[in-house]
């Protein structure tokens, strides 16, 4: 991460990568006294050692991906969007999608995580 970027908000783990975005701020040479938008760039890094993802094609997919909105970006979030069918499983299934804000991406994962609840008989 160069040194002109600070990570601002939280970052997200999920799938064995770590999402997280870094803000830098950008002089504003129009006029010194206003304030500036800034830049945020997203990083996906694995969670064992913090290199380049690879996606399902043995591509190294990049660390860092810069991102349209300016200001603080919040932390990354994973949807799991409504299947069409219900009763769907797996690949079957709309896949997860990752956004920051209100800027959404293919996360790329390589098989589709299925958001699973439990409960627990016997407690009240």
């Amino acid at each position: 991460m160069p040194a002109n970027q600070k990570v601002i908000s939280g970052s997200l783990t999920f799938d064995d990568s770590v999402f997280f975005v870094g803000f830098s701020p950008e002089a504003n040479l129009a006029d010194v006294c206003q304030p500036s938008q800034g830049k945020n760039f997203l990083y996906r890094v694995k969670v064992e050692n913090g290199d380049p993802v690879v996606n399902n094609q043995a591509a190294l997919e990049p660390r860092v991906t810069e991102l349209a909105q300016g200001g603080i970006a919040p932390t990354p979030t994973i949807l799991f969007p409504g299947p069409d069918d219900p009763s769907c499983t797996g690949v079957d299934c709309a896949p997860p999608i990752a956004c920051v804000g209100v800027e959404c991406f293919d996360p790329g994962f390589v098989n589709y995580p299925v958001k699973t609840l439990w409960t627990q008989d016997g407690i009240e």
